[in-house]
């Protein structure tokens, strides 16, 4: 308590009197003690109470004990501070630490007044720093996908890029796939432009160029890009697609070559035998055509006629025959066709008509005779030439025979020289016109003669050129026609 001394006026001392005692009149409020004394009294007060009579509560704020803008509310001998937001303490002194609860999930807490904030950590973001940041957000990846990590990312590429980005196109030839040919780099593939004669996506066949079959007659050997051609026997040319013609040496010594495939036949000349026609058989002389005359034959290096002693049809049809006709029309004797001159080499021939030659029919003897040549045989043989199906015997549809079979003609090449060739043949001297389309009427069984190429003067339709005996490209709807002049 504050002890207040009171001073009292000074008066003159009266005669001593009972003196007043001024405490009665409870004059110290607030609990205050009231000391007496002589005309004054004085008043301990109570803490928080001041003033003569401690009327006056004293003001503890008149310090200002509360800092940082606090709020000082004064109480009796107290005073509480009514402190700002984010300050604490009895005088608000202390900046209350908003940091304390960690509130920065991923990163470092500044603290500040009433508040925070959060410097977070590489990878994240947010006021707490409770976000990852999403690195994909820029689309990073060009050609895949986006995964997201702490501060990072990393990229799944899709097939056929690679790098960090995928932003590479991998390069798949790289590898050299492509055996022989060319690579072609794509998305996750790639394409093989293959050498000439290469083929497969990795160009790793050899086209095989024998697939077509381009050698019509032999055997297919393939290489690379190419193809050579080994030809059967009888066929020559890179595609073997020629016949070779074994008649270009010109074998038939005395007849026409009929090339065949790997083979030929020769034709010969009335007269001439042998597989070269380099034989002298048998010939027909003096006649007007050449199926009619005097017979001879070739025996020991010479011509030589033949007696008409015994000479019949049948030794006619042998002698025929063996000439290439089909059988004899007509036999002569006593010279008819002329006499001959030289050897006479066969008398008393006695043929029973089926005999291949007049040398296997029986006779007297080679040489052996007792004639002379006024008795020299002749015959007239049925031409190796016929017209079929005309109105009259000089025109109709042309039938050659060969090797024993009657065959007809095409109308490839067939022109009026051949008309003349096989008119002559017939005993007509020429022809007067020629047809073709079967004209006359098909024809059966065989066709023996196509592209027939007379020049005019030959003898016969089998001496001029043509394809070969039985060698042809058509039907009997080419068969050949023609009319003979009579005169």
């Amino acid at each position: 308590r504050t002890a207040i001394t009171v001073e009292l006026p000074t008066t003159t001392l009266m005669p001593t009197t009972l003196e007043p005692n001024e405490c009665d009149s409870d004059p110290c409020q607030n609990g205050a003690a009231c000391n007496d004394g002589p005309d004054m009294f004085t008043c301990d007060c109570a803490p928080g109470y001041e003033g003569t009579t401690c009327n006056t509560n004293t003001d503890e704020c008149g310090s200002n004990p509360c800092q940082n803008g606090a709020n000082c509310v004064d109480a009796v001998n107290e005073y509480a501070c009514t402190c700002l937001a984010g300050y604490d303490g009895v005088h608000c002194e202390t900046n209350i630490n908003e940091c304390a609860s960690s509130p920065c999930q991923n990163g470092v807490c500044n603290d500040a007044v009433n508040s925070y904030t959060c410097t977070c950590s590489a990878g994240y973001e947010g006021t707490l720093c409770d976000t990852n940041t999403n690195e994909c957000a820029s689309s990073p990846c060009q050609n895949g996908v986006c995964n997201d990590a702490v501060n990072s990312y990393t990229c799944t590429c899709t097939s056929g890029y690679g790098g960090t980005l995928c932003d590479t196109n991998i390069n798949e030839c790289a590898s050299s796939p492509c055996q022989h040919g060319a690579c072609n780099d794509g998305v996750n593939s790639y394409t093989c432009t293959c050498s000439a004669g290469y083929e497969g996506t990795l160009c790793n066949t050899n086209t095989n160029e024998c697939a077509s079959s381009p050698c019509q007659h032999g055997v297919c050997n393939d290489g690379v890009n190419s193809y050579t051609c080994t030809c059967s026997a009888g066929y020559e040319g890179t595609l073997c697609n020629t016949n070779t013609n074994e008649c270009a040496s010109s074998p038939c010594q005395n007849g026409v070559c009929n090339d065949a495939v790997n083979s030929y036949t020769c034709t010969c000349t009335s007269g001439y035998g042998g597989t070269l026609c380099d034989t002298i058989s048998i010939r027909l002389v003096n006649g007007a055509t050449s199926n009619v005359g005097r017979v001879e034959v070739w025996h020991s290096g010479a011509w030589g006629t033949v007696c008409d002693d015994n000479w019949d049809m049948n030794d006619a049809n042998v002698a025929c025959r063996q000439l290439g006709y089909p059988y004899a029309t007509n036999f002569y004797g006593s010279a008819t066709h002329g006499a001959g001159s030289g050897a006479i080499h066969l008398d008393s021939i006695n043929c029973a008509g089926t005999e291949a030659s007049l040398g296997s029919c029986p006779h007297g003897g080679w040489g052996v005779h007792n004639c002379g040549h006024g008795e020299d045989s002749s015959l007239k043989c049925y031409p190796r030439i016929r017209l079929v199906n005309g109105p009259l015997s000089n025109e109709g549809r042309v039938e050659v025979y060969h090797n024993g079979v009657w065959g007809t003609v095409c109308d490839d090449s067939w022109d009026i020289n051949d008309g003349h060739v096989a008119c002559r043949e017939l005993g007509y001297p020429s022809a007067a016109q020629v047809w073709s389309s079967a004209f006359y009427g098909q024809g059966t069984g065989a066709i023996h003669l196509d592209n027939t190429a007379c020049s005019g003067s030959e003898a016969s339709l089998g001496a001029c050129g043509h394809n070969g005996w039985g060698s042809h490209n058509c039907g009997h709807g080419e068969d050949s026609s023609v009319k003979c002049n009579l005169t």
